[in-house]
């Protein structure tokens, strides 16, 4: 409700917009993403996480790189369906004709249902500059950025199809990787061979390990081209 009534006690026609909660990482933020007016009614851009110390904000920091990928790449190829709401902007044009904010029920998540109506292949500008990102600050470890996750993604059901199975088949094929990393091309996943390339492998990397006397470095240059002789098989 607030958020509805500075928009239209807004002086001009491009709006941008942030939370409290994020700082610029340049002197350029505002003027960039100012300037991504010119090329759409819509503009777009980065929120990374602020770095700190530890494995799990390393975790959190590449969660949020990795999911803005997916938004971010789907924009640029011409399907956007979201923005992020710490690092968005649009005209008074768009807001006023799409009647403003439809599900102000909700706790959370208005802004992004807004955005997934009113967004069009034609009327993004997507700002990729280093100096129009912003980052947000931290305020706890895994269980907070979980708890953070679960809040916003009660607007995910609210998705058209397509982004929800978009957001579904990214994460499978993510699960995919996973699997076949553990398994490998040439065995299962208890690392038992089933392929010439796979025997031949495991027996230089058993090889490897027996030879402790022997230097390293030269032992694997050697046995390197056993490894590649092996994959004609």
């Amino acid at each position: 409700m607030a958020l509805n009534v500075g928009i239209k006690s807004a002086h001009y026609e491009h709006l941008l917009f942030t939370t409290p909660d994020v700082y610029p990482t340049s002197d350029r933020w505002l003027s960039l993403m100012a300037n991504g007016f010119r090329r759409g009614e819509i503009v777009l851009g980065y929120c990374g996480m602020e770095r700190g110390k530890g494995f799990a904000n390393y975790l959190i920091r590449t969660w949020r790189m990795m999911h803005s990928v997916d938004w971010i790449s789907s924009a640029v190829c011409g399907r956007p369906y979201r923005g992020m709401r710490q690092n968005y902007g649009f005209t008074k044009r768009l807001y006023f004709g799409a009647n403003g904010f439809s599900h102000l029920n909700m706790n959370i998540g208005e802004d992004d249902l807004f955005m997934s109506r009113i967004i069009a292949p034609g009327n993004v500008s997507v700002v990729l500059s280093p100096r129009a990102t912003l980052r947000e600050k931290s305020w706890g470890g895994l269980r907070w950025w979980i708890g953070t996750q679960r809040f916003f993604g009660g607007a995910i059901p609210f998705y058209p199809l397509w982004v929800k199975n978009f957001i579904q088949w990214e994460l499978g094929s993510r699960i995919l990787f996973w699997l076949a990393a553990i398994v490998g091309p040439g065995g299962d996943a208890l690392g038992n061979s089933r392929s010439p390339q796979g025997y031949c492998c495991s027996r230089v990397l058993r090889s490897y390990s027996s030879r402790r006397g022997a230097s390293a470095a030269a032992w694997v240059k050697r046995k390197s081209a056993d490894v590649t002789s092996c994959t004609t098989c």
